[in-house]
């Protein structure tokens, strides 16, 4: 199921939670950021390692939590729509001027380039 928040992009927490966003959305988020995480454990050898008892609800809590963070920030105003044509993949826009155009300049952003060339040059581009 798909949820769409909208408004401002928050700059505090509280404005965050006062950002408009259906309260099913809030609950989905909130359920799944409570579930419980990976816990850390030291080996024999002594390497770390992680275990949960259910490791996929482990990871949607990280994530979700991770989105609570995120929702919560100034960050969020940064997210970005990746520019790639065949890519919709979202991302913080972290560069200073908060240009960023692409997921990855070594994936989405390199194939626009080659195509953008490959238009000037030919002519042709895919479509």
């Amino acid at each position: 199921m798909a949820y769409q928040c909208s408004g401002a992009a928050p700059r505090t927490p509280a404005r965050a939670s006062r950002a408009r966003c259906p309260a099913a959305a809030r609950r989905t988020v909130n359920a799944a950021a409570a579930l419980p995480v990976p816990a850390p454990r030291l080996d024999a050898s002594g390497g770390l390692g992680w275990r949960a008892e259910d490791p996929a609800g482990a990871v949607l809590a990280l994530v979700a939590r991770d989105a609570l963070d995120l929702v919560a920030s100034a960050a969020l105003g940064r997210v970005r729509t990746c520019a790639g044509s065949d890519c919709r993949a979202l991302f913080v826009d972290d560069s200073r001027p908060g240009t960023r155009r692409w997921c990855s300049m070594n994936t989405c952003g390199n194939k626009a380039k080659k195509e953008a060339l490959r238009e000037r040059t030919t002519g042709t581009g895919r479509h």
